[in-house]
């Protein structure tokens, strides 16, 4: 994306000096030498390039074994090709009343027009895909990220109809309907696109590739191309180009209520690639990153099946647990020693005193492996202030619990608890007994 913007910002910034410089025909000269060197510089690349490996090996036969029916059989991806069709259509609609609106300019103040705005297209998408696409997929979500596009252009859409009404309130027409086209391209290259094509990552890799090939190859172009047949069917029953914007509003209230019911479809589908493991590791990073996935994930982590509980909580490392805290919670009282010592080790790496009488709770479980993770645990949560329990516990506990707690004094306690130990490690260090040597 950021090499779309900067190639915008060049390009305009060319136009709109190069008129200056050679009549406004001549400009398609240089639009074909572009070309050229465009496919003699892919050429080249391609001569040169070495392809890099993937991490997983898709068998490209087995791709192609996906036909198009099958994938519209799909109710997710059927939902998703609705949505991307709908806001296609909307842009080009936008679109298209923009440049009607700024073709009664004369041919050089046309090319002046589309080199100033296109070059501050480029900038602002610049600006959008650095500062503010990452927070903003990291708080909103894919969902509603989504949302964003359809109902900002939307609104402006209707504000470019009523406004037509009022003589655009003395602003120019060609400002307002631009500024709305404006929004839409900046939105459309920075937020939507890397939000749609995270929209694949809840599909096993197979059907991810066909499906992302076909949308991205055929079904996007196809979609653009219906909204370039809906003009021209509009124009040829004489429907006014002032009335496309009633048009663009429908179709972006379409597309938000699609969306909307993408929402519980995106998480049903997820959840399912996730129990029956099919999502590879890059993919499971980049999902579980989304803060729309804690209703899955808390799903999962009731599931049944122990190994997808434990696999659940692999997954939580380096993300914020949120209200998943109280789920692991659960789990230590009510699962097997496996989950319950995993959980804990998930609870200590928050540092969180909202866990603390958890972890006390489980220094007197039944089960020696929980002890262990909960002494550990309390060393890790509570630091040097946790110094005094973990001496208690090591002078007054045996077995693997005591190591435990020798283990938690010395990493986690500071120098008090580095202390209350030394001596102990020192004495193991120097035994006779090469088994207190190995401990």
């Amino acid at each position: 994306a950021e090499a779309m913007a900067v190639g915008t910002v060049a390009a305009g910034y060319l136009v709109r000096h190069a008129v200056d410089l050679m009549d406004t025909p001549d400009l398609l000269y240089v639009a074909a030498g572009l070309a050229m060197l465009g496919t003699l510089v892919s050429s080249l690349l391609f001569s040169i390039g070495t392809p890099l490996e993937d991490a997983v090996v898709i068998d490209e036969r087995q791709v192609e074994t996906l036909s198009v029916r099958h994938l519209a059989r799909q109710r997710y991806l059927r939902a998703v090709g609705i949505a991307v069709t709908l806001t296609l259509v909307m842009a080009v609609l936008v679109d298209y009343q923009m440049k009607w609106v700024a073709s009664d300019l004369p041919e050089a103040e046309l090319a002046v027009f589309f080199g100033g705005f296109y070059e501050w297209v480029g900038l602002a998408q610049l600006a959008f895909q650095v500062l503010l696409v990452p927070p903003s997929l990291r708080i909103l979500g894919i969902i509603n990220c989504l949302l964003v596009f359809p109902i900002l252009v939307g609104v402006g859409a209707a504000i470019v109809f009523v406004g037509s009404g009022y003589g655009y309130w003395g602003v120019d027409a060609l400002l307002v309907v631009g500024g709305v086209n404006f929004l839409r391209m900046v939105m459309a290259e920075t937020l939507d696109r890397p939000s749609r094509e995270l929209l694949f990552s809840p599909l096993n890799t197979r059907l991810r590739v066909r499906a992302q090939a076909l949308m991205g190859e055929a079904l996007a172009p196809g979609a653009r191309g219906l909204g370039g047949v809906l003009v021209v069917l509009l124009i040829a029953v004489g429907l006014d180009v002032e009335y496309f914007p009633i048009l663009a509003v429908l179709c972006a209230v379409l597309a938000v209520v699609v969306l909307v019911r993408l929402r519980p479809l995106y998480r049903q589908t997820l959840a399912a690639s996730l129990k029956a493991h099919e999502l590879d590791q890059t993919d499971i990073e980049d999902v579980v990153r989304n803060v729309e996935l804690e209703p899955i994930l808390n799903e999962l982590l009731h599931s049944d099946d122990e190994g997808v509980v434990r696999f659940t909580i692999s997954m939580l490392d380096g993300r914020p647990l949120g209200g998943l805290g109280e789920s692991l919670v659960t789990l230590i009282a009510k699962r097997s020693s496996r989950v319950a010592v995993a959980a804990i080790a998930r609870l200590s790496e928050e540092q969180d005193d909202a866990y603390v009488e958890t972890f006390r709770q489980g220094l007197s479980d039944a089960r020696p492996a929980v002890r262990v993770a909960a002494t550990l645990g309390l060393c890790r949560a509570l630091q040097e202030d946790a110094a005094d329990e973990a001496v208690r516990l090591f002078r007054t506990v045996t077995g693997e619990q005591r190591d435990a707690a020798i283990v938690g004094l010395a990493r986690d306690c500071g120098l008090a608890g580095l202390n209350a130990v030394r001596g102990h490690i020192e004495g193991l260090c120097h035994s006779a007994a090469r088994a207190d040597r190995a401990q």
